[in-house]
């Protein structure tokens, strides 16, 4: 088969960085070192002390053990030492500070929660121990919550799981890859809907899922969105064949 003029997807992946510190630490300070072993489990929910001292509040409103961090607006706690970097004791890495997980629940369950994807995933997004929204899921589970999506023969990404449009901060939930998993997407993917499989498209991006492609030996139109495969058994009429000039396939009309 044959591709229309294809248009390629950016994806925005939302990273944490967990070496940085807050407006007043000495970025230049040692690092402190890694414990032996891995984190490797997390609480399921968040659960912070009575009192946070300001830790989780607006910059405007840090309380005794707390300190501005400038990016994100947002009290971060006050370090005792260098900062740390992800470990066994301060696993939870938000707003480019690593915290423990009392101090960790303080953040996410404060005003400064509701600016952090990884707040709402749980302690698991936050400890890295499971792919977050728009990461890629191809080495790691997604958070609960998400679905891996496969959007092209080499990618795949976490999607936030959804049943209804008020599931979703964008206000869209859609069936973004015609596989019958609803997701949350952007806006635009549901006043302008993507084209289901096998319906009319004149690029890639028209598609919810794999390539605008013909079946036409001179590749002139009509085109179709056929999902990408790897063999029969991912297309309901069990036939899937390679893509002209590409590394991958399709599924493609048997006859």
């Amino acid at each position: 088969m044959r591709g229309a003029v294809a248009t390629g997807w950016v994806l925005a992946l939302l990273a944490t960085g967990c070496t940085g510190s807050g407006s007043g630490a000495d970025a230049s300070a040692p690092q402190q070192a890694l414990p032996a072993g891995p984190v490797t489990s997390a609480p399921d929910q968040w659960a912070p002390p009575a009192d946070c001292n300001g830790v989780g509040n607006l910059c405007w409103n840090c309380g005794s053990g707390a300190t501005c961090q400038l990016l994100g607006n947002v009290c971060v706690p006050t370090p005792s030492g260098p900062p740390a970097n992800r470990n066994e004791q301060t696993p939870y890495c938000l707003a480019r500070v690593c915290m423990t997980y009392e101090q960790a629940s303080c953040f996410c369950t404060g005003e400064a929660g509701a600016f952090y994807t990884a707040c709402q995933e749980g302690p698991g997004s936050a400890a890295g121990l499971c792919a977050s929204a728009g990461a890629s899921c191809l080495s790691q589970s997604c958070c609960d919550g998400m679905i891996c999506e496969k959007d092209s023969p080499t990618t795949s990404t976490c999607y936030q799981a959804c049943s209804k449009s008020t599931d979703c901060a964008s206000g869209c939930c859609t069936d973004l890859y015609d596989d019958g998993h609803m997701e949350c997407a952007s806006m635009a993917a549901c006043t302008n809907p993507c084209a289901k499989r096998g319906g009319a498209c004149q690029q890639k991006s028209d598609c919810c899922a794999g390539e605008c492609l013909t079946v036409n030996p001179d590749g002139g139109p009509p085109y179709s969105c056929y999902p990408y495969c790897t063999g029969p058994t991912d297309c309901d009429g069990g036939c899937c064949g390679p893509i002209t000039g590409e590394d991958a396939s399709a599924c493609t009309p048997c006859q």
